[in-house]
């Protein structure tokens, strides 16, 4: 999940407010002339974005940490990168909390802290921050920063899941595959792996690998209730209220 967290991240800040890209021309210029263009309008445009971040704005303050963090436009600077996320984080800014976690976790512009990276996905992902809930579902997973428990990471593995992160409901199918924090279940497993292999947000093969190999120790008929189970969530568009359904109609533990 959090090898994702990076990946993830620009995803969201692209589709929140969009980064300095380089500008599109209409008639064909030499080399020099294109470079020296780029150069002048990325540099305008990156100062109006430091200005409004210096005047308190969140999005261009998160924007700027995200450019300093990954060195786009801007000499990589972790430390400035954190400052300007910081400043966003106060004012309850979700995407600069997850940020804040992420780079915790890492130890880049800050020692590296599980127990501050917990904290700051924690304040992300009560605001429906989709990637600092399962962020914060594998620190449960892994007991970094947090005691170990396989029912709490479900819990926020889940909540992410229902957003589309691939990678939320690989972890999830994982867990369900071992039984660990839910009941082991191996036709919610696969399910979850097809999902997570074919949703909005994938990843990366990891899933559709697990569903591979799980594949050879089911059943042709649990495969067949997997797959039925995924044409229901397709159907109901909400993944906790179909599996809270199949649970129910199978009488089984949830």
């Amino acid at each position: 999940m959090l090898d994702n967290h990076i990946h993830l991240r620009t995803i969201l800040m692209a589709l929140s407010f969009g980064f300095i890209s380089p500008p599109l021309f209409a008639v064909a210029e030499s080399d020099e002339v294109q470079s020296a263009t780029k150069l002048s309008q990325n540099e305008t445009e990156l100062q109006q974005l430091r200005s409004l971040a210096t005047k308190g704005n969140t999005k261009a303050q998160v924007n700027l940490g995200t450019l300093y963090e990954e060195g786009r436009g801007v000499p990589q600077d972790y430390s400035e990168a954190v400052k300007w996320y910081r400043l966003a984080a106060e004012t309850d800014n979700a995407d600069a909390q997850f940020s804040l976690g992420a780079v915790a976790y890492y130890g880049q512009g800050v020692p590296q802290d599980y127990k501050e990276a917990a904290k700051w996905f924690r304040l992300a992902a009560d605001h429906g921050h989709a990637a600092a809930q399962g962020s914060l579902g594998l620190l449960y997973d892994n007991g970094q920063g947090v005691q170990q428990n396989y029912k709490e990471a479900a819990k926020w593995y889940l909540l992410a899941a229902e957003q589309g992160s691939g990678s939320a409901r690989n972890n999830l199918g994982l867990l369900y595959e071992h039984g660990r924090g839910v009941p082991l279940n191996p036709i919610v497993s696969y399910c979850l792996y097809s999902l997570a292999a074919t949703g909005r947000v994938s990843s990366e093969g990891h899933a559709a690998e697990n569903r591979t190999r799980l594949t050879g120790v089911m059943s042709k008929g649990e495969i067949e209730s997997a797959q039925l189970l995924i044409e229901e969530i397709s159907n109901a568009g909400q993944l906790s209220r179909a599996l809270e359904s199949y649970f129910k109609r199978h009488d089984l533990k949830e």
